[in-house]
């Protein structure tokens, strides 16, 4: 209980998305701004492979899964809460990558078997 897998989006600590499989087997879309944890999604995941994809431009980030062959919306989030003008100064800027957390010690494990970027 309480490991989750998946794709972030990230601006900083305070300021990220994460599209997670949770350990009871959920999809769940969640905007973290600041101490708000906003829950856009959450879905049951698909039994097998989970396939996860992301997709943006200048106003949203659009997330979504596979299920049975084809890809479904999980939802959205707004890029403007991942902007240095909205949240602040940051070292990176935002950065878009794999994503895992555990609340204690566990031997779960993420597997990746592909993780693509195109322009």
């Amino acid at each position: 209980p309480g490991d989750e897998a998946g794709l972030a989006v990230r601006l900083s600590a305070m300021f990220h998305v994460t599209c997670t499989m949770t350990s009871d087997r959920m999809l769940t879309l969640t905007q973290h701004m600041e101490d708000i944890d906003h829950v856009i999604a959450r879905v049951p995941a698909p039994l097998g492979e989970v396939h996860l994809r992301m997709t943006g431009d200048r106003e949203k980030y659009v997330f979504e899964y596979e299920q049975d062959g084809q890809y479904c919306k999980l939802g959205q989030a707004s890029t403007r809460f991942l902007s240095v003008e909205i949240a602040g100064k940051c070292f990176t800027g935002t950065v878009i990558g794999l994503y895992a957390a555990c609340k204690t010690s566990t031997g779960a494990q993420m597997r990746v078997t592909s993780f693509i970027m195109k322009p």
